[in-house]
């Protein structure tokens, strides 16, 4: 139990890092400028 919860923490984190990342650029490339 202690790896499966390891294991679903490590996934949710590279998903949150994803959707910040994206978001970044997203921000970075002006994407919020055009509304």
């Amino acid at each position: 139990t202690m790896l499966n919860t390891f294991g679903a923490g490590a996934g949710i984190r590279l998903v949150l890092t994803g959707l910040i990342i994206i978001g970044v650029i997203v921000a970075a490339s002006g994407g919020k400028r055009q509304s």
